[in-house]
């Protein structure tokens, strides 16, 4: 009898767990088909990141990048496994991305069992469906970080709800993954900051005002220790110098685009920065607000996520978390540091903090108050409130919902059809350049060229592989770049002057670099060899050009014309009189 018994419990266990596995090989179906879907120049940028590093070059001092650094070395883990392929390198990162998410479900199932996180499976559920319009998919440094710092909002917000301290093992989970989300972008750093007080605030409030001076340290500590790290690699790798003016000089000088500048072009102080933030966010959450009245549908996205943002504020004050209603509205504010919640579209991965953060809240908030409007102890003005919040939050929730099917539906539907292409492995043009690069040949592409970087064998002529604005106006960066090539003298180089980056054209912001252009290179078609002239076998596209886009060094240029002949690339034909 007691084997019998035994045996119905296991079949009881079993019975509850076939629901959760199918979910997750759901989630997982969810998140592999996403895989095959657009790619980006900024993705390609971390990916050819990844790719340079482990080859043997550190970002900043082997590479440029006014970018975070952790995306590139996620980039190099994955690269690992998937070698010199894009589709490879989305299939390994799916993989990786549907690891982190079931590791976070993980994470707050341990810590308040099955029932209480059962509304997290909705939310990645919805997150995966909605990865498809806004770009979630892709390895970018927004996305990681929103990422990241889900986990730790969720954390909080649960110990809070449920009046519980924070354990070391929540100290230690927050401290690696506020540092992995600032690391990946230090837009963020507002963000962050909200996320450091709050934990602070919720220590000394746990504690009833009180502390130990000892555990006070060792939570500092732990919060403290990612960054001691980060410091000692980049003393290590003499890196320092690099990373201090690569993220934050250059940034602030040349890049930093959407906070006021002074008369001189200098950033306003920090505090200035950041009331010009809460500024421009409260114009357009109101904005939004507004517009709940309006009924949209067509459209529900940007109003669901304000209002579900609102609506969790409403159940804070009526839960008296006050403090944590103002730790939410910070949040909100500073995850649209680069992003705005009014206008925020399709493609706008920027959006993914703030879109992380307003889904959650929505999945946490609806079954928390029909919870409260189904209690006894409920007060009856409470839940008439409540349940007017409650109704209209609903059903834009559910046209949010179909929004987003209906958006997967049509972007992939096409593509199982065979009538819209996936991904690919299909450099335009370094299957070309390739074949007139020895392994030993120095070469420079750009000025803005990840995908064909990624592909291109030969070395680099200087850790200055881009020519964006910030470096073309960079007297310290246009010097190094320019003498860089002076030193190496790549036989060649390919240059489109005319490609705007930031509705700019290097054409004139890059002085420097165009006159070295002008000096030491000479284009095909201006290339004069007696009554010979060379002519591209190669169409011409946008992209590609070899008559206009290929300088060749001029010392250099008739060893060079016979490779491209050879290769099929250019042909000889004379000059009519």
């Amino acid at each position: 009898m007691n084997k019998v018994i035994k045996h119905l419990k296991k079949a009881t266990a079993l019975q509850y767990k076939f629901p959760l596995v199918g979910f997750f090989l759901v989630l997982f179906s969810l998140v592999f088909i996403n895989t095959f879907h657009e790619k980006y120049p900024d993705e390609f940028d971390n990916i050819l990141g990844g790719w340079y590093i482990i080859h043997g070059r550190l970002p900043y001092i082997g590479f440029f990048t006014h970018h975070g650094p952790i995306a590139y070395f996620i980039a190099a883990v994955v690269a690992i496994f998937s070698g010199q392929s894009f589709i490879k390198f989305r299939i390994v990162y799916s993989l990786f991305l549907f690891g982190f998410l079931t590791y976070t479900y993980i994470l707050l199932r341990q810590r308040w069992g099955e029932l209480k996180s059962k509304f997290y499976l909705v939310f990645l559920g919805m997150l995966a469906l909605g990865s498809t319009y806004y770009w979630f998919h892709m390895l970018l440094a927004d996305n990681i970080s929103a990422l990241v710092f889900l986990p730790v909002f969720a954390i909080l917000l649960l110990r809070t709800v449920h009046k519980e301290p924070l354990t070391k093992a929540d100290y230690i989970i927050s401290s690696v993954l506020l540092f992995v989300g600032l690391l990946s972008s230090l837009t963020y750093i507002y963000l962050a900051l909200g996320y450091y007080l709050y934990l602070a605030y919720y220590y000394f409030k746990s504690n009833n005002w009180k502390f130990s001076f000892l555990e006070m340290v060792k939570i500092s500590g732990i919060l403290v220790a990612p960054y001691i790290v980060f410091g000692v690699y980049l003393l290590i790798t003499g890196s320092i110098k690099d990373y201090l003016y690569q993220s934050l000089v250059f940034n602030e000088k040349y890049y930093i685009y959407n906070i006021p500048r002074r008369a001189d072009g200098s950033l306003v102080n920090p505090i200035r920065a950041g009331v010009f933030l809460v500024h421009e966010f409260l114009n357009n959450y109101i904005t939004l607000l507004v517009q709940v009245r309006d009924l949209n549908f067509s459209y529900p996205l940007n109003i669901t996520f304000a209002l579900g943002n609102l609506v969790m504020l409403y159940y804070l004050v009526l839960k008296r978390k006050y403090a944590f209603g103002i730790f939410l509205f910070w949040i909100l504010v500073f995850a649209n540091s680069r992003s705005n919640p009014l206008t925020s579209a399709v493609r706008d991965y920027q959006s993914a903090v703030y879109i992380f953060i307003s889904v959650f809240n929505i999945i946490f908030v609806l079954p928390a108050l029909y919870k409260d409007i189904s209690g006894k102890d409920t007060v009856p003005g409470e839940k008439v409130l409540s349940g007017i919040f409650l109704g209209i939050l609903g059903i834009y929730s559910l046209f949010c919902s179909v929004f987003i099917l209906n958006h997967f539906n049509n972007t992939f539907y096409p593509k199982y059809m065979g009538q819209a292409p996936f991904i690919y492995n299909a450099p335009e043009l370094a299957p070309y350049l390739n074949k007139i690069t020895q392994d030993n040949d120095y070469m420079w592409v750009g000025p803005f060229e990840f995908e064909e970087l990624f592909y291109m064998k030969g070395k680099l002529a200087t850790k200055y592989h881009i020519l964006n604005p910030g470096v073309g106006k960079s007297d310290k960066i246009s010097a190094e770049q320019v003498a860089d090539i002076k030193k190496t003298k790549p036989k060649y180089i390919w240059y489109n002057p005319n490609f705007y980056i930031l509705g700019q054209k290097p054409g004139i912001y890059a002085e420097a670099f165009n006159e070295m252009i002008k000096n030491d290179y000479v284009s095909l078609y201006d290339y004069k060899d007696g009554n010979k002239k060379y002519v591209s076998l190669v169409p011409v596209t946008l992209h590609i050009d070899f008559e206009k886009f290929l300088y060749l060094r001029k010392e250099n240029a008739q060893e060079m014309i016979q490779r491209l002949i050879s290769a099929n690339i250019i042909q000889e034909e004379s000059v009519k009189k």
